[in-house]
């Protein structure tokens, strides 16, 4: 009778002990990545960028995530919003404000892959927010006197949407190369402690390259 019961016992717990070893479908990635933004001048010409983010896969094809990046970039010649000359007699290169910013953003992802082979492509949608920091621009003026330029740049919102493709490792690991189209909802003040005058940078697009290495688990 004992062996009869441990039969049943067995036969009741082998589905179980099979599920239990099969691997769970993984659901989560993250990736390191580095890129750069490529604008139109006003106010920069190209933001470097290095960050990270995180997807947690909702389904085979699709996904939601975070990414946090660090930008670095120069506002352009800050003076000439504000129609001041640079004497350049004096000062030959062009005089530009060193300015940073971290950029937060959600997004929604979808992937589409074709069954053995280690190549996929996503587009993506997402909303990013970030607050400038501007340094002062100072330097001789064109006709004489100078320049102190500052710059209140707020907070950015940036709606994006973008392309990808991924080619994937062994171990869960792959190569990822991304190219997004952003849009700057911006409103930037500038203003010249030495004459008093001010102006505003409005939206600005940039389109974004990157390269990132990630891990699925």
């Amino acid at each position: 009778m004992r062996c009869l019961h441990f039969a049943v016992a067995g036969a009741m717990l082998a589905p179980a002990l099979a599920s239990a070893q099969l691997k769970p479908d993984p659901r989560w990635e993250f990736g390191l990545r580095s890129g750069v933004l490529i604008g139109s001048g006003k106010p920069a010409n190209d933001l470097l960028f290095n960050g990270i983010k995180a997807t947690y896969r909702l389904d085979a094809g699709s996904g939601v995530g975070i990414s946090i990046d660090r930008l670095s970039f120069d506002f352009e010649r800050p003076q000439s919003v504000l129609g001041i000359e640079q004497d350049k007699s004096l000062v030959p290169k062009d005089i530009d404000a060193k300015a940073k910013a971290t950029l937060i953003s959600v997004f929604y992802e979808r992937r589409y892959a074709t069954a053995g082979s280690p190549w996929s492509w996503n587009w993506n949608a997402g909303l990013g927010f970030a607050s400038p920091s501007v340094g002062r621009a100072s330097g001789p003026a064109a006709g004489g006197g100078s320049f102190d330029v500052g710059t209140d740049a707020g907070r950015e919102y940036v709606p994006s949407v973008g392309l990808g493709a991924r080619y994937s490792l062994s171990n869960g690991l792959h190569f990822e190369a991304g190219l997004n189209l952003n849009r700057h909802i911006a409103n930037w003040k500038v203003t010249d402690a030495v004459s008093g005058r001010s102006a505003r940078v409005r939206d600005y697009t940039t389109t974004g390259l990157s390269l990132g290495l990630g891990y699925r688990f």
